[in-house]
This record gives C-alpha cells, sequence and structure tokens, in this order.
C-alpha cells in the first residue's frame, strides 16, 4: 500500500534526489584528488549514492575520518567494512554461518581465503559513497557540499 502510494509521487521524488546528487557532485567535480565514478554510456545512476574515488587507499580511509569528523554522516568506505566486502566477510571465508552449510557450498566459501581479489581491492581501497537524501532541503544539501568540499580539497 505504502509503495503504490508514492507512485503517483515517483517523478516528484526522483527530481528531488537527482538535484541532491547534482548539488553535490558539482561541488566535486574539480577537484583533483577526487574521481567522480563513471556511470557507463546508456545507463543512468539511481543518485541515491555519490562514488568517488580517492588516489589511494590512505587517502580514502582518511578523507571517510575527516568527512565524519566534519558532521557528514553516512559517507561509507566500504573496503573495511564487514558486511559489503571480501575483506571483513570472515565468517564466510570461515564457512560458518546462522544456520547449517552443505559440504559443497563449506568447500566453495573456504576457497575464497586463496583468491586474488587485488583487482578489487585497487578500486575498493580507494572508493568513498556517500548517502544522497531525498529528506534534505535544497539549503542542506548546499551546505553538505560546501562541507564535503572544502574537507577533500584540504587532503
Amino acid at each position: 500500500a505504502m509503495g503504490l502510494g508514492q507512485l503517483s509521487q515517483f517523478d516528484e521524488i526522483l527530481a528531488i534526489q537527482k538535484r541532491n546528487f547534482s548539488i553535490i557532485a558539482e561541488a566535486l567535480k574539480d577537484l583533483p584528488n577526487v574521481t567522480p565514478r563513471r556511470i557507463p554510456e546508456g545507463a543512468a545512476g539511481n543518485h541515491s549514492f555519490i562514488n568517488f574515488f580517492m588516489e589511494t587507499e590512505q587517502q580514502a580511509a582518511k578523507a571517510q575520518k575527516a568527512l565524519s569528523e566534519a558532521g557528514i554522516d553516512a559517507c561509507f568506505y566500504w573496503y573495511n567494512n564487514n558486511w559489503h566486502y571480501i575483506r571483513g566477510l570472515a565468517h564466510l571465508k570461515n564457512a560458518t554461518g546462522a544456520g547449517p552449510l552443505s559440504e559443497a557450498i563449506k568447500k566453495e566459501l573456504l576457497s575464497l581465503e586463496n583468491r586474488d581479489f587485488s583487482k578489487s581491492d585497487h578500486w575498493m581501497g580507494r572508493n568513498l559513497s556517500c548517502l544522497v537524501k531525498l529528506s534534505w532541503s535544497e539549503e542542506q544539501v548546499r551546505e553538505r557540499a560546501a562541507t564535503m568540499r572544502e574537507v577533500l580539497s584540504s587532503l
């Protein structure tokens, strides 16, 4: 029922989300140490997160910490997150779960420990992903964008 109720506002919701995303993207676009995530030609982003890459893993970790300290919430460094990237998924690497696992699944999970994720690490280690909320006013988005720009340009 809630979903159906929201459908009548769908175009407005998408427009607000895109506006908020675009304000932040514009504020960050010319920073030399920030590379926005590229959307392939013909594809469209959903504008719920703004993703960008820093030059190094160390810079990305430092940027996430600095953004948080400056009051910018919901900027995630997935590389060290224990829910969204293989580095933190020890329960998978150890083949443990909430319930029993078949021998075939255990064998596959245990093989993760020996897999090379260096190509993924290269990108994930440099990526920050910042939530873009619908509930922000345009003024709040502009303040957030200015703070993000200030913090990231100081690194």
